[in-house]
């Protein structure tokens, strides 16, 4: 095998796997969880089977400008536990969340609970094993696992500085891995990346930037409008950013759920129209000092009275809905933040 010409500065560490992890630990390169170190063997294996320069920049990235090469993303994706072959998927995924780079630096340097979700569309859920949760595969799994970590690794060490661009106020686990393929097999609707202008038979990963999902269990086995009715309750909050006008959040919907709503003879675009119309709070759950940050195209309401109906998305498309899940009766709604609107990325196969 040919050697690689590799630009990241070497380093000569002695001692055991455990001493190694410590030292990088202390450097601040980690996340808290043990690494491959990114040895010149594990960098030409997985190089190689990339296939690209590794000079090659895919992405600058705020808030400290870093250049997202093909090594520096490697490095990371080694780190993380990756095979070679989810690089297209991270690569593509830098991509979009380069897309808005004002908004990056916001999103990194906010208190706000916030990490980015991937979430990955078409044939190449199967040809890397990545867990839609169909047949109760939503845990332990290699390639979710290690994908959502790669990108945290790479936000850590190429986009900042950890404890100087990462501001937020709380620390949640979703940080370290927050990936899901969507089970288009047990989907009563199109996939997300069809609604994005893509074939059912291309790939591609979307980036959302979300806070922590929120756990969403309606029992009823009534009707889809009641079943809905339910899950909009559990959706609207004035303690929210959605309803502040400036987000795009996501409803996951178990299969359960998605079954039973669109037996009911709702298309996803009735659900969301649904979702846009029901799930609103009055004006008068809002604080007057909450009521100062609404952004301008919200501030209509406050001709309308007290007793307006604030929606959670300036307009039904606002909404995203993909199926993901299990058995069971349990979705999830996951609030976006700060006008981060997903960005989609057509990933190629190799």
């Amino acid at each position: 095998m040919a050697s690689l010409r590799l630009t990241s500065t070497r380093m000569e560490l002695e001692g055991s796997l455990e001493a190694i992890n410590r030292e990088f630990h202390r450097r601040g390169w980690t996340d808290g969880h043990p690494i491959f170190p990114p040895t010149q063997e594990r960098m030409e294996r997985f190089l190689q089977a990339v296939g690209q320069d590794p000079a090659k920049v895919v992405a600058i990235l705020e808030a400290s400008k870093g250049e997202a090469t093909i090594e520096k993303i490697a490095i990371n994706a080694v780190m993380a536990g990756c095979e070679p072959e989810y690089m297209p998927i991270i690569t593509a995924a830098v991509e979009c969340i380069a897309e808005k780079p004002d908004l990056l630096y916001s999103w990194l340097t906010t208190s706000h609970s916030t990490s980015p979700l991937l979430i990955v569309n078409g044939p190449i859920r199967s040809v890397l094993d990545i867990s839609s949760g169909r047949g109760g595969t939503t845990v332990s799994w290699q390639a979710n696992a290690a994908i959502g970590r790669a990108i945290r690794l790479i936000l850590l060490n190429v986009a900042g500085v950890a404890g100087a661009t990462d501001m937020h106020a709380h620390g949640w686990l979703v940080k370290y891995s927050y990936c899901m393929g969507e089970n288009e097999e047990e989907s009563p609707w199109e996939p997300y990346h069809v609604e994005q202008g893509l074939s059912t038979n291309e790939s591609a990963v979307t980036v959302f930037v979300v806070e922590p999902p929120h756990h969403v269990e309606p029992l009823s086995s009534g009707s889809a409008q009641g079943l809905m009715g339910a899950i909009a309750d559990s959706m609207a909050t004035a303690a929210c950013r959605n309803t502040m006008g400036d987000a795009f959040p996501l409803l996951v919907l178990c299969p359960h759920h998605a079954k039973a709503i669109a037996s009911g003879g709702f298309s996803k675009a009735d659900v969301k129209r649904f979702f846009y119309e029901h799930a609103r709070i009055p004006l008068y759950r809002f604080d007057p000092g909450q009521i100062d940050f609404f952004y301008d195209n919200w501030r209509k309401f406050y001709s309308w009275g007290p007793h307006a109906m604030v929606p959670m998305v300036e307009k039904a498309s606002d909404l995203h809905v993909i199926v993901f899940g299990g058995p069971g009766p349990n979705s999830l709604f996951i609030p976006g933040f700060a006008r981060m609107r997903p960005v989609t990325r057509k990933v190629e196969i190799q």
